[in-house]
């Protein structure tokens, strides 16, 4: 009984240790999406090339 109690501590201690890197990989997931999807919309709006695009952010933008 004692070693199952040990088995599962340890198997709900490493699911939760995943679970947690897990969610933390994928919630900055939505932000790097949204930077690409602004990026690509500002080079078809012809952006110089040398925009550096932080979240959303554009910096150096200029239209020619």
């Amino acid at each position: 009984m004692k070693r199952t109690k040990r088995m599962l501590i340890v198997l709900l201690t490493s699911f939760s240790i995943f679970a947690l890197l897990t969610f933390l990989t994928f919630s900055s997931y939505g932000q790097n999406i949204t930077s690409q999807k602004n990026y690509i919309l500002n080079k078809n709006n012809k952006t110089v090339q040398n925009t550096l695009n932080i979240y959303g952010t554009d910096l150096n933008t200029r239209k020619i």
